[in-house]
């Protein structure tokens, strides 16, 4: 996989999680390489993780393929006959590449329980943007006016100058360009008490996933996938679309913000109180379980 230290980064986690789970009375080893090596070591299985490598497939017998239809590229189809499983995190990512890959298989997905039980901050908003291009930051950035909360965002390093996205200098947004280890990032995901998971891509989305994991506020996209985990105004917010296009190089579509829509959203949750906010978390923990 990619070590990028957000999505890609937990789904490894994750599954080493569950394995060390179903085979408590044995040893495992598991090894981690980088997409972008070319050597490994020999091992039983290959799991490659949200993108495929020829170089890696020799030192298994057996290779496993997880993926995210956002993330599928055509070229990589010559190597899908070497792999032994291929599989999806959600039916709607079965869905979209069936066609493709008639053997992929859903298993179901799921994300670490974040949850600390500090105080959260439900006059701010968190937007965590991680490396991916996906998260609409610029149209964030026009529609947050100057008398809306703060406004923190969390990325990777060199995140605005890798995409070219200019940074709004308001006094009310603040700017947080760093790798976080794990113990930082629960802190702040806990402390903030709304977060903004607006991203355009049709993928499980761990952002939305740690964010009901800590009983905090969701505003994300109103598409098909992210009906599965929030009902409206109940367990968070959905955002309606501007429209919906389908992605370029990979599968699936980009669900982009509809201005109004956002500004009416953010709007409505200004003018709810933190009682009836932390509400909506509780609930929005519950679909999370």
């Amino acid at each position: 996989s990619t070590n990028n230290y957000h999505s890609l980064s937990a789904d490894c986690e994750v599954i080493s999680y569950c394995l060390r789970k179903f085979y408590k009375n044995k040893k495992i080893i598991f090894r981690f390489f980088n997409f972008q090596h070319n050597t490994g070591n020999v091992a039983d299985i290959n799991i490659f993780v949200g993108l495929v490598s020829h170089q890696f497939i020799k030192y298994a017998p057996i290779n496993i393929l997880i993926i995210d239809a956002h993330k599928f590229d055509d070229s990589w189809i010559p190597y899908l006959s070497k792999m032994d499983y291929i599989l999806g995190k959600t039916d709607f990512t079965v869905s979209l590449l069936r066609e493709k890959i008639p053997s992929i298989q859903n298993i179901g997905w799921k994300t670490l329980d974040h949850f600390e039980n500090i105080e959260k901050d439900f006059n701010s908003f968190l937007c965590v943007c991680g490396t991916s291009i996906y998260r609409q930051i610029p149209t964030i950035l026009e529609l947050w006016k100057p008398e809306y909360p703060k406004l923190h965002i969390l990325c990777g390093k060199s995140y605005f100058s890798k995409f070219n996205i200019t940074k709004k200098e308001q006094d009310n947004i603040t700017y947080q360009e760093e790798y976080l280890n794990p113990k930082e990032y629960d802190k702040l995901i806990n402390s903030y008490g709304i977060h903004l998971c607006l991203s355009s891509a049709s993928s499980f989305s761990n952002t939305l996933q740690n964010c009901l994991s800590v009983k905090s506020v969701p505003v994300a996209m109103d598409n098909v996938l992210n009906k599965n985990f929030v009902i409206n105004n109940v367990s968070g917010f959905l955002v309606k679309t501007k429209k919906k296009k389908k992605l370029k190089n990979n599968y699936g579509s980009e669900y982009l913000i509809h201005h109004e829509e956002f500004t009416n959203t953010i709007e409505k949750i200004i003018e709810l109180g933190e009682i009836r906010l932390e509400e909506i978390g509780e609930k929005a923990k519950k679909e999370f379980r």
